[in-house]
């Protein structure tokens, strides 16, 4: 059984399948759900199924178990399905105040509910959350690893660690993934280096920073996201900063859209793509010439926390507009249409095979848009594009992130 807080979702659900397949551009059929395409097209697979057996599991007439469990863990939560679904449509174009069904949060409720009764989260993912509670963050990694990347920053770019003694205008919070994964922390390292070159006050928590909670929040261990959220919210607060910089499209969506629930974060808060784009138009930042001769094609996949659930879709292309040697071209859908990655939800750590399936799905549109770097601002899409790529063997020549292009364009 299901709370009674389920009833009104459940019954706006309209069965008329727009969760299934769209007319997008150039009035082709596109592809909405990333577990139905790549996964199995069976009828729970994808968001109408899902409200189905969600509303059985209201009604009391299907019983929770562990295969029911693993369906609705089995989602990106990506919110393709509530971009176009009739019920959610009207709230996001403006037409109505009231959100009738939203398949993203319906889901995260489903899961937080399949936590309460015993069937969640499943076990590749409890092994994250006893590390945020051990650790404070998801990898079994020791707390003292966090800032390891400073060993290999360049002595000329001072990163300082802010606290009651050292004040900054700027906090800037790599998060979990991009600290501990060698193989992004260039993400880190290259934010650093564009605040230093464009003369901004910043720091960071160093080893005091904390996970977001975005990964509890998400797989619906909701005790353990409250204890994240107020103890942040706490601790940012208290640094007297005036902005909140991220990489992670995760942590972004999990502080401006989640956090609030439990507290107010008193600092503006921006993505690395919104602060830079803004450095930009300041003329903060000092670009080489442009060079036609030694031109790259690139596109931008949008991150779902980033793109489709914050709807920051501009912000990167300016950047990537006013970069020298970089022609931009667009892979469809794009925007608020654009395809997951596939790594997002959970379903990276709980079915690895399947989310570098649904990568390599990506990665073929960037091959059909004739790009020779796909680039994005996500460091969990760059680890899942960048790892189907290297399977794939394709033209796609690069998966960057951003932050790499305007590194090379100083």
């Amino acid at each position: 059984m299901l709370p009674e807080k389920f009833r009104k979702p459940l019954y706006f659900c309209m069965r008329d399948g727009y969760c299934r397949v769209m007319t997008c551009h150039e009035l082709r059929f596109e592809k909405i759900c990333p577990i139905r395409e790549f996964e199995s097209t069976w009828e729970y697979r994808y968001s109408r199924g899902k409200c189905a057996i969600a509303r059985g599991l209201y009604e009391g007439e299907i019983e929770l178990t562990e295969d029911v469990a693993e369906i609705f863990y089995m989602c990106t939560l990506c919110g393709n399905c509530r971009e176009h679904c009739i019920a959610y449509y009207s709230f996001l174009k403006g037409f109505s105040e009231e959100k009738n069904l939203d398949t993203v949060e319906l889901f995260e409720e489903v899961r937080a509910e399949l936590v309460k009764q015993g069937f969640g989260p499943l076990k590749q993912h409890k092994a994250f959350t006893k590390s945020i509670v051990n650790y404070e963050n998801p990898y079994q990694q020791p707390r003292g690893g966090r800032t390891r990347w400073l060993r290999t920053m360049s002595k000329d770019v001072k990163v300082k660690k802010i606290g009651k003694a050292d004040h900054a205008d700027v906090l800037y919070y790599p998060g979990c993934t991009a600290s501990y994964n060698q193989e992004i922390q260039s993400v880190v390292r290259n934010t650093c280096i564009i605040l230093e070159k464009a003369r901004i006050n910043f720091g960071i928590l160093g080893n005091d920073e904390r996970c977001c909670g975005s990964i509890a929040k998400r797989i619906g261990d909701l005790e353990l996201f409250e204890r994240q959220a107020k103890a942040n919210i706490e601790m940012i607060n208290e640094l007297g900063v005036e902005t909140v910089v991220t990489s992670c499209a995760g942590c972004y969506k999990t502080m401006k859209q989640d956090w609030p629930e439990f507290g107010e974060l008193k600092p503006r808060l921006a993505h690395t793509v919104e602060f830079v784009a803004e450095l930009m138009k300041d003329n903060k930042l000092k670009l080489k010439k442009d060079d036609k001769d030694d031109e790259s094609v690139v596109t931008y996949h949008d991150p779902c926390h980033l793109g489709r659930h914050s709807r920051v879709f501009d912000p990167p292309r300016e950047i990537l507009d006013r970069l020298p040697g970089v022609k931009r071209v667009e892979m469809y859908p794009t925007r608020e249409n654009a395809f997951c990655c596939g790594a997002g939800g959970g379903v990276m750590s709980g079915f690895p095979d399947l989310a570098v399936k649904i990568a390599s799905g990506k990665i073929d549109k960037a091959i059909e848009a004739n790009a020779d770097i796909l680039v994005s601002a996500c460091p969990f899409c760059l680890t899942n594009l960048g790892q189907a790529n290297k399977i794939a063997k394709t033209q796609v020549k690069e998966v960057a992130d951003i932050t790499d292009l305007v590194i090379r364009s100083l």
